[in-house]
């Protein structure tokens, strides 16, 4: 009898303290600051109901055709703008928390003056001037693009935190260049973002993020800040959004916050779970 109990007792211990250390990474993980704001922020996918254009298109035709698309999103962004209840929109290509747990496409990059160095793998962010802003995500150097430099897509970009370090532990990155290995373009750094705290989808720390002004396209979100008790209606954004493009639609509409909801069930469960054993 003395040997059962001291048995049950240590495996009590041994699970009380396994279930300690989860609950307790857990519970920080959904206490500690998310690095963005998400209140009253909402994702807008977008719908092409046109054909697409014919892919016999030129260069030339095929540019001036993703003109037009950019062009046409900048103008719904801005009659989005004008909306009572908006207080500010973006177009991007993802969002800080996006409903199918990925906030960007990856893409890989190589410092300029080091060409021979293993490319580094990034999250890119294609948007314009007002996300940052949006979201409130805190710069620790550098500035924003501009109206002009998102108009003209500029070959600048903004880096996060994490990735200054692997560039320049300890230094400042402002004015460095890396080097996209698809076009090998090269951009130039001219702001640091502060990191974020979302575990995403196939990504168990902060990845490297970039945020660039190229190829905003349709497959791009319209991202709305809403004023305090306002409601977004899909049925007035599709009116608006026909006075500039007839062919695009509004999809879905989702709630930033219940993005990362989603993103954190994860956390949740293991927080419920070891408090009740």
């Amino acid at each position: 009898r003395f040997i059962l109990i001291s048995s049950q007792v240590m495996l009590t211990t041994l699970i009380l303290v396994c279930c300690s250390r989860v609950f307790s990474d857990a519970y920080l993980q959904l206490q500690q600051q998310l690095g963005f704001v998400a209140t009253n922020r909402y994702q807008i996918t977008l719908e092409d109901i046109s054909p697409p254009p014919a892919r016999e298109l030129n260069a030339a035709a095929r540019q001036a055709y993703h003109r037009q698309q950019k062009d046409q999103l900048m103008q719904i962004r801005d009659l989005m703008m004008q909306l009572p209840d908006v207080a500010m929109a973006a177009v991007s290509s993802g969002a800080p928390a996006s409903y199918n747990g990925f906030s960007a496409d990856t893409a890989n990059f190589i410092t300029a003056t080091d060409a021979g160095a293993t490319p580094i793998e990034a999250k890119v962010m294609h948007t314009d001037q007002y996300l940052i802003p949006l979201f409130e995500i805190p710069l620790v150097q550098g500035r924003r693009f501009s109206a002009v430099e998102v108009q003209t897509q500029a070959p600048l970009i903004i880096i996060n935190q994490a990735l200054a370090n692997k560039l320049a532990p300890g230094k400042d990155v402002i004015g460095e260049r890396i080097t996209a290995t698809n076009n090998d373009q090269v951009f130039e750094i001219i702001g640091v973002s502060a990191d974020q705290n979302l575990p995403e989808t196939g990504a168990e720390q902060e990845p490297f993020r970039i945020y660039t002004t190229q190829n905003l396209l349709y497959s791009s979100y319209l991202l709305v800040q809403l004023r305090p008790d306002a409601q977004l209606n899909k049925t007035h954004i599709n009116q608006l959004i026909k006075q500039v493009a007839p062919h695009l639609r509004a999809a879905n509409i989702y709630s930033i916050a219940d993005n990362i909801s989603i993103a954190l069930q994860r956390q949740q469960l293991s927080a419920a779970i070891t408090c009740g054993l």
